[in-house]
């Protein structure tokens, strides 16, 4: 094995390590001064119908990048636990818009508190260097997903001609 596949691995198990951590914080409900426990997806689909007043679930999905159907559960919880509302949007009585009710905004301007604060961990962390190192990180992470994105599709269809043949 060279350096650079021991490097590879390293890298891997590092992800894995970062990935588990964000996950558990992800599963882990916090109220971000609502009184109401959020979800990580929760507090993110309330952030992104925060930041497009009006916006349907057909668009939340493709902004959020997962499925209609996911994106509509989501919004279901949300709106049973006060954070979003739905309504009909002006001059089409059959699209639903989504907005965030007050409690929505206290709990996204919270959970925004949340992630300057980690944000600033980061700046401390990485010093004068921060700009060059998000900069080079941002890159390899969106190398590391468009090579993902590859492989999955090689894999899917190799599993495929596998279950055929």
């Amino acid at each position: 094995m060279d350096d650079s596949h021991r490097a590879f691995e390293e890298i891997l198990r590092v992800l894995n390590r970062v990935v588990g951590k964000i996950s558990a914080m992800q599963q882990a409900p916090r109220e971000y001064g609502t009184g109401v426990p959020l979800y990580g997806s929760e507090i993110h689909t309330a952030q992104a119908i925060g930041k497009s007043v009006g916006i349907n679930v057909t668009r939340l999905a493709e902004k959020m990048g997962v499925t209609k159907g996911a994106a509509s559960q989501v919004v279901s919880r949300l709106v049973e636990k006060g954070v979003v509302r739905k309504s009909r949007a002006e001059g089409n009585a059959k699209e639903v818009v989504l907005d965030l009710t007050e409690l929505g905004r206290t709990g996204v301007q919270n959970h925004e508190r949340f992630d300057m604060e980690i944000f600033e961990s980061v700046r401390e962390y990485c010093g004068p260097d921060l700009e060059g190192k998000l900069d080079t990180f941002l890159s390899v992470m969106k190398d590391f997903d468009a090579i993902l994105t590859l492989h999955e599709g090689r894999h899917q269809t190799t599993d495929l001609t596998r279950k055929g043949g």
